[in-house]
């Protein structure tokens, strides 16, 4: 928490969430038109997602940086871009 608390107090990260376990989530389904719900993750794997954070930052390098800051023992954490419209 001490590493959320830091980089919130500085403006870094804009918003944070934890996820619930996989076990948890519902599919939505859309195909031709129709919508069909599954009661389990999108996709089975043997990692999942624990959360996430939106991060302000000035480019892909400082988010790879403040990704491998994030302290964790054992874990890996995915950086991707989001779509500005």
């Amino acid at each position: 928490m001490e590493w959320f608390t830091k980089h919130r107090a500085d403006g870094t990260i804009v918003d944070a969430q934890q996820l619930r376990e996989p076990d948890t989530a519902t599919t939505v389904v859309v195909e031709e038109g129709r919508s069909t719900m599954i009661d389990r993750p999108l996709l089975e794997a043997k990692e999942a997602i624990g959360g996430y954070a939106i991060v302000d930052v000035p480019d892909l390098d400082a988010a790879l940086e403040l990704a491998a800051s994030f302290p964790v023992p054992d874990g890996k954490v995915e950086v991707r871009p989001l779509v500005e419209r």
